[in-house]
């Protein structure tokens, strides 16, 4: 339990819809986030540690060609004082999931999800996104990319690592793990 300030609180919700006929509004469960605790010293070297659990999900793309990209998104996240503590690659082989739909409530981007870790941000590096305007996607997060404290459809991050791969091989490196640091807020 938690006591706010008191004041004005207010929360922005969006959808893809086109209307909201037809729209269960009581059917909707909001859950809050609530930050406590002393503000990070900006000062420090080092803010906080980020624990990430990297996933990669794809049918040509090996751990060799991921290491260099979560490189670059370790010296990203330390120019911006956040040390990484990376768990070993998983590498999930069913390729069924390497194009998984861009909607976080689709079987697909469900059974990916939930090989998530409740207790780290979890990223899924993946051939590319299926789903209405897929192909054009870079990324999506569910919301809050982890760590929430449950095991949800909605605790990871998911990265389009073939978006740029096509250009050269360190701008794909590069991109690649901006996309990342994007998603993850």
């Amino acid at each position: 339990d938690h006591t706010l300030p008191l004041g004005d609180w207010s929360f922005t919700l969006g959808t893809p819809a086109s209307d909201l006929d037809g729209f269960d509004f009581a059917a909707l469960d909001l859950s809050a986030v609530i930050r406590t605790g002393p503000a990070p010293d900006a000062t420090e070297a080092v803010i906080a540690a980020i624990p990430i659990a990297p996933f990669l999900v794809s049918a040509d793309l090996t751990v060799e060609d991921l290491a260099p990209i979560l490189d670059w998104l370790a010296a990203l996240m330390a120019n911006n004082q956040f040390k990484v503590v990376f768990d070993p690659i998983t590498v999930i082989t069913d390729v069924a999931l390497a194009e998984p739909d861009i909607d976080f409530a689709a079987a697909s981007t469900t059974q990916l999800v939930a090989n998530g870790q409740i207790n780290r941000i979890n990223i899924f590096f993946v051939d590319g996104f299926s789903g209405p305007s897929g192909s054009s996607y870079l990324g999506i997060s569910g919301g809050l990319p982890g760590p929430v404290g449950e095991q949800n459809a909605f605790n990871g991050i998911l990265i389009n690592a073939q978006s740029t791969r096509s250009g050269p091989v360190e701008f794909w490196q590069r991109t690649t793990a901006e996309f990342a640091f994007h998603e993850m807020g």
